[in-house]
């Protein structure tokens, strides 16, 4: 099966990037760009996880391709990817436990359990959904998006699954300085504004 050169440039280039997040130095002096965002915006730090997922994605479905082109059994290939996303978990589960070996206090869901988790259910989605079936998944995995405009302080929606994906809705007004929307553990979504104010998202009737 012939390499896609470009994909293996990227993944390459995601990986010495990686390298380069995970030793910025000494720790007391680091290029802000090395850091994750502390709570609202973003730094290039933070797209090293979704590129990796977006590198899973891609190589799978290419590879899942030919192999059902070329007529392999879909059930063996999931049974395939199951087994390889269970190795891709539990080895970030080990690397979790190195060196203390502290049960009690183990991270579980690390970076490459969230990655073999999402390799089993991609891989599942793609194998037994057709393209309908697929833009489905696509839909209701997406939900709806909002975004805000940072000096009116307006907030907008987008929902796919309507009209309102080509027509953003206004749904709301939370003031100027709008810096980032956030969700806590019980799934409430919250605005948060540069002048430190938090304000909790409430659903409305009209």
């Amino acid at each position: 099966m012939k390499r896609l050169a470009s994909l293996d440039v990227f993944r390459g280039a995601t990986v010495a990037f990686m390298i380069l997040v995970n030793n910025p130095g000494s720790g007391q002096a680091v290029y802000p760009p090395l850091r994750h965002a502390s709570w609202h915006g973003w730094t290039p730090t933070d797209l090293v996880f979704p590129f990796f997922l977006w590198i899973v994605g891609v190589a799978m479905t290419l590879s899942f391709a030919k192999r059902v082109e070329r007529g392999d059994d879909r059930k063996q290939l999931l049974l395939h990817a199951l087994r390889r996303g269970a190795m891709i978990f539990g080895i970030g589960l080990l690397l979790n436990l190195i060196p203390a070996f502290d049960l009690p206090h183990v991270r579980i869901m690390g970076v490459l359990q969230r990655i073999g988790l999402c390799y089993m259910i991609g891989s599942a989605i793609y194998l037994y959904s057709s393209t309908r079936g697929l833009i489905g998944w696509t839909v209701a995995l997406v939900g709806v998006y909002l975004f805000a405009d940072y000096c009116s302080g307006r907030i907008f929606a987008l929902d796919p699954r309507t009209d309102a994906f080509r027509e953003p809705v206004e749904v709301g007004n939370a003031g100027s300085n709008v810096s980032s929307f956030g969700e806590d553990v019980a799934g409430e979504l919250y605005i948060t504004q540069l002048n430190g104010d938090v304000s909790r998202v409430v659903a409305t009737s009209r």
